[in-house]
């Protein structure tokens, strides 16, 4: 290993290093900024050149490297700042958007790139510590333990369903159900996809976060015709930096997340997205105070950070010691490794041990890197939480709209966008909690793929004495428990302290609620019986959802009658399952009379009850019918300007509009004809109604 250390320290000294270096670095600062590029699509544009050119594999490899292992350190900014997760910022939205809000938008991404580079060395060290030891360990992991990790991040509703049980469940099964759209995993069998050769990979990721997250936030946001942040936010470097020492305090907090990170990172199958989730709860587990997770909470956004950046350390360790990549881009180093003659195995610390060296290095450096262009522009790009968001929703609607299209390339992107954005809105303002359903969505396709392959290779007799599968089972199971009384006990002291707070107020000093216990009062629940008809009308905005989960679920059903027994088992019994919960939430809902809000782990409405709100959200609904009616009659682009421009000229004054809505058309017309066309050469969605008339 020293031999490999003087070999690798003379590429530090050349030119065509830092040149790879600084290209691997921009790629990847466009991957994290702009919508709709991903570094698996950069990388794929960039391989051949690279293979073809660079003739020295540890430059090549470099490049590959820093924009494969740094592309996670600088998307946290849309999601804070802006609103706008990807699937592996979830809990950066969830957490971070809401400090943002609060006006600490400088404060809070300070102290994340400081977390995110600590995330960075310390997976960059463990890579080059893991490699020599980890290969037998990496061999035992199998079908079996990939779908109890799977499990392990089904425990996670405990804990991101609380305050709404019953919603979190019915939500986590009913991503678990449209998650089976797709071909099966048993024979191939199209299931669900309406006739689309589309959908027959599934729904796509990232239209899914679009439709739940992304356009539901940017709609009330829109509402409120204000901006992001609180009035009197203060953002200016003295807060980054501030911020940046909270994250520095945090470091022995980092690490451990860092490891935890690199653990799941290195288990091929479990993805940035469910890691994402398992260290948030990973990080709860040691967390005394957890009244303020889902409210905005800085230790719970650093604890999925810190995972994030140190992941793709631990997916560089099967990649580089079994020849089995970790995610979709380190497919790609594989790729490179292969085509320059080298062969992952234990010869990356003997013969390739300067290449392994130059890489982790490069790793750190690259995360540090980042880290300081992030903090030296955070403090400027924060105050865009200053403007009003109808200047920026201009922007980022439209360009979201353009990322889901392109992570799908094709014109179901957009129906399936607006339709989850309905059920996203829905669930905010009825208090469901969204993550469950995402996690569900990611889990749904990973728990039937493995544990199909698991059975078929060990049957399933032979699954129940594998002792790392039981041993994990029982552990998410455990976990699932643990959460959820933590949780519970977390939220009983907070009704408690609100209760005392409210009896200190009024002045009175007996108990703050009706005793409880004893036998049911019969003429009390003949009147609640009475007022079913009522209740139903009255409230019906409120039973869409349950009725909607319902309705899909006898669908799925229905459809699953005339599949094989492989391909419809699974998504026959689950869905039955979605339909029997769904049916008892709905006459749960219609039998008990509305209760007064409840605190959940997901962002409510913040333009509930403003002045002016339901006439923003009439205009919204108007704007996007305008978008699509455009999109089916002269093209998809076209729209995406004309819903730039338009956006913010009814929520501000004339002029003020009509200039906000030229800068932003203008901005749109050169992410599209001079980004997006020239660098990923998209093939844009034909205009229906245009064909119709004018097509010959």
């Amino acid at each position: 290993m020293f031999e490999g250390f003087s070999n690798a320290l003379p590429y530090f000294g050349r030119m065509d290093y830092w040149l790879a270096f600084g290209a691997g670095l921009i790629m990847a600062a466009i991957t994290a900024l702009v919508p709709g590029v991903s570094s698996l699509m950069l990388m794929a544009l960039a391989i051949p050149f690279i293979l073809i050119n660079v003739q020295d594999p540890v430059i090549g490899i470099v490049m590959l490297a820093v924009i494969t292992g740094v592309n996670d350190t600088l998307d946290s900014l849309p999601a804070i700042v802006l609103g706008m997760p990807t699937a592996t910022t979830q809990v950066t939205f969830l957490e971070g958007h809401q400090l943002a809000r609060q006006g600490k938008a400088a404060r809070t991404l300070g102290a994340v790139y400081v977390v995110e580079a600590i995330g960075g060395v310390t997976g960059a060290v463990a890579l080059l510590i893991a490699i020599p030891v980890m290969r037998p360990f990496i061999l035992s992991i199998g079908y079996p333990e990939v779908t109890a990790i799977s499990f392990f991040g089904l425990a996670l509703i405990a804990v991101l369903s609380n305050g709404a049980i019953q919603k979190g469940i019915l939500a986590a099964l009913f991503g678990l159900l449209i998650g089976t759209i797709g071909l099966s995993p048993i024979g191939g069998v199209p299931r669900f996809t309406f006739g689309e050769l589309n959908l027959w990979n599934g729904l796509p990721l990232v239209t899914v976060a679009l439709g739940l997250f992304t356009l539901p936030e940017m709609v009330d946001l829109l509402m409120t015709r204000q901006p992001v942040a609180a009035h009197g936010a203060v953002i200016s470097t003295r807060e980054t930096f501030a911020g940046a020492l909270d994250g520095l305090k945090r470091w022995k907090v980092a690490i451990r997340q860092s490891l935890f990170g690199v653990l799941m990172g290195a288990i091929p199958g479990v993805g940035g997205a469910v890691i994402d989730w398992l260290a948030y709860s990973f990080g709860i587990l040691f967390t005394k105070d957890r009244s303020q997770f889902g409210k905005g909470s800085l230790d719970g956004l650093l604890f999925a950070e810190s995972a994030q950046n140190s992941k793709e350390g631990g997916a560089a360790i099967p990649t580089l010691t079994l020849g089995v990549p970790g995610t979709g881009v380190w497919a790609i180093v594989l790729v490179a490794l292969l085509t320059y003659g080298i062969t992952p195995g234990p010869q990356m610390v003997d013969q390739y041990a300067h290449l392994t060296i130059v890489m982790v290095i490069t790793l750190a450096l690259g995360n540090v890197v980042l880290t300081m262009v992030g903090l030296v522009s955070s403090t400027y790009l924060a105050k865009l939480t200053l403007i009003p968001y109808p200047a920026i929703a201009a922007v980022v609607i439209p360009l979201s709209l353009i990322a889901g299209f392109l992570a799908s390339t094709h014109w179901t992107a957009i129906p399936i966008a607006f339709s989850l954005g309905i059920v996203g809105f829905l669930m905010k303002k009825y208090q469901w909690p969204r993550p469950p359903l995402f996690i569900g969505f990611i889990l749904g396709p990973i728990i039937e793929k493995n544990l199909n392959d698991a059975i078929n290779v060990h049957t399933f007799a032979g699954l129940l004495v594998r002792p790392l599968t039981v041993g994990l089972t029982i552990l998410a199971i455990v976990l699932a428990i643990v959460f959820h009384i933590l949780m519970s006990k977390t939220g009983a002291q907070i009704e408690e302290f609100e209760a005392a707070a409210l009896s200190d107020e009024i002045g009175t000093s007996g108990p703050t609620s009706a005793p409880s216990g004893g036998a049911p009062d019969m003429y009390s629940i003949k009147a609640r019986l009475a007022g079913v008809p009522h209740e139903f009308i009255s409230r019906w905005p409120e039973h869409i959802l349950p009725l909607f989960i319902s309705g899909i679920s006898a669908y799925f059903y229905t459809e699953t009658l005339d599949m094989s027994s492989r391909a419809g088992d699974y998504p026959k019994w689950l869905s039955l399952i979605v339909f029997l919960v769904a049916s008892t939430l709905f006459l749960r809902q219609v039998l008990t009379p509305k209760t007064e809000n409840v605190q959940i782990m997901d962002l409510g409405v913040l333009s509930e009850g403003m002045a002016g709100a339901k006439t923003a959200g009439a205009i919204i609904v108007g704007l996007f019918v305008g978008f699509s009616f455009l999109a089916m009659a002269i093209n998809f682009q076209v729209a995406c300007v004309a819903l730039a421009v338009a956006t913010p000229i009814p929520f501000m004054s004339r002029k003020v509009g009509l200039i906000t809505g030229a800068v932003a058309g203008l901005l749109l017309s050169l992410f599209i004809w001079g980004l997006v066309e020239n660098l990923m050469l998209p093939i844009w969605p034909e205009p229906a109604i245009w064909n119709i008339f004018f097509d010959k």
